[in-house]
This record gives structure tokens, C-alpha cells and sequence, in this order.
């Protein structure tokens, strides 16, 4: 589920090269147009001769969002071409970015932050970081096919928790971390209210441990759960199947 949801209003527009339209991104008074939104520009770039893409990230949200602007409007949305969306494209590029910078500042912490992993019968080397809240519905829908995904991907799989639903998601991370659980019984049950294994006294270590993941996830500046990212640096946010088998190699008849 995800922490922050924008509502984008979704424009259409027949992109034009921009090369030789650079002075359109220059006063576009976006602060005269938005008066009541704070932001920092990340990029700008010409659409046309009239119109400059302007990438920002706001306090409200980790995730950055795009404004297509002239000097005298400022549109919140998103870019369609030839049925492509244009935004996306250039919204998963900047976040590709981002995930392997913040790698090399958290790469460490990354690890540390690990609560448990599963090792394939022939594991090629390469890990994929699966982000989850223990009471994650979105979650639960991927746990039946993970396992087998590991098999066929040959990629480790190594879950941090990232916590959105509170208290009891909280507590419950604790005690599975103080009940020393595995990746494999956990991703097996899928009603976590019979879940053996959220029975059990909270620990010291559990309550710090989680903790830890938390910052870790803000760090890695995770949206919500689930969030699948390898260690090369790609990124998959939500339940999606075909994506993922997609970014970890798998053929679409495998699983």
C-alpha cells in the first residue's frame, strides 16, 4: 500500500524535439502560478517551443512528479505520446538514478538491515532486496510466488522491512525478528492473523532492528510496500508480477 498517492491529471501532447528550444524553461514563474506549493526543481526540459517539463520533488511526497509549464500556467500531470506515456519514461529514469546513488551511500546499511534471506538451490550471485510490511495485503498476494521465482530467477532474495501499517505491523515485525523466522515459512502463510509465527514476546533486538530498517528505507527513499530492488540498481514498486519476472530475467511461461 502506499504511503503517498498523487492524484495526476493526464494531459496529451505531440512531442516535438527539443534541442533547439532551451529558452522556454526559462521564466516560467512557477512559484507566481503555485502559490501554495512548496517545491525543489530537479530538471527542466523543452517539450516544444511553447511548453518545458519540469521535474520536482515536494516535502509531501519522496517520489518525484512532473509540471508542464509556460510562463503563465503551470499543469500538474502526465505526458502521452504515440500511446507511451512519456512521463512515466522519464520519471523511472530519474528514479533509476536515485536507487543506485543512494547504493552507493547505503549499499552497507542495506545489508545490515537484512532480516532474512532465501538462497536458491543455484544461486547466480546477484540479490533481490524485497521491501515488505508483515500486514501488507499487496504483499501476501506475492508470497505464493516468490520462492519458485527465486528458483528460476537464480537471485537471492533478502527482505528489510519497511513499515506502513503502524503499531501492529510493527509489533509484529519485532516478534517474527525475536522468533529468528526464515524468508521461506514467512513467505509460505498467507493470513497472518494465524501466523505461528507473530505469537512470541517482542525483544530488545527486534524493536532496535526494525527500527533500523526503517531509516534504511528512508534512506533508499521507498514509497511503499512491497518495493523490489536488485542489487544492479533496478526497481519494481507494487504487486507486479510481469515487471519483476521481467527485471530478474525470467521468460513470461516460467512460474
Amino acid at each position: 500500500m502506499f504511503k503517498k498517492i498523487l492524484s495526476l491529471t493526464v494531459l496529451s501532447f505531440a512531442l516535438i524535439p527539443g534541442t533547439s528550444y532551451a529558452g522556454v524553461c526559462n521564466n516560467l514563474h512557477l512559484k507566481k502560478n503555485l502559490p501554495a506549493f512548496k517545491f525543489n526543481i530537479v530538471s527542466k526540459t523543452p517539450v516544444n517551443n511553447k511548453l518545458c517539463q519540469v521535474i520536482i520533488s515536494t516535502p509531501q511526497s519522496i517520489q518525484p512528479m512532473s509540471i508542464y509549464a509556460t510562463k503563465d500556467f503551470a499543469l500538474i500531470g502526465q505526458l502521452f505520446k504515440d500511446k507511451s506515456n512519456v512521463t512515466q519514461q522519464v520519471l523511472a529514469s530519474y528514479q533509476a538514478k536515485a536507487v543506485k546513488s543512494a547504493f552507493k551511500k547505503y549499499g552497507s546499511l542495506l545489508n545490515k538491515a537484512v532480516v532474512a534471506s532465501y538462497i536458491p538451490p543455484k544461486p547466480n550471485g546477484k540479490i533481490l532486496y524485497a521491501f515488505e510490511d508483515p500486514l501488507c495485503p499487496f504483499c501476501d498476494m506475492m508470497k505464493p510466488h516468490m520462492i519458485k521465482l527465486a528458483g528460476e530467477s537464480h537471485y537471492t532474495i533478502k527482505l528489510v522491512w519497511d513499515i506502513v501499517h503502524g503499531k501492529p505491523a510493527f509489533g509484529m515485525a519485532t516478534r517474527l525478528v525475536c522468533n529468528h523466522f526464515t524468508y521461506k515459512n514467512y513467505s509460505q502463510y498467507k493470513n497472518t492473523a494465524n501466523n505461528p509465527l507473530s505469537k512470541g514476546m517482542a525483544c530488545m533486538l527486534g524493536i532496535k532492528k526494525v527500527r533500523f530498517d526503517e531509516q534504511v528505507s528512508r534512506d533508499f527513499s521507498i514509497s511503499g510496500t512491497p518495493t523490489w530492488i536488485t542489487n544492479s540498481g533496478k526497481e519494481v514498486i507494487g504487486a507486479n508480477l510481469p515487471m519483476l519476472k521481467s527485471v530478474l530475467g525470467v521468460k513470461k511461461n516460467k512460474i
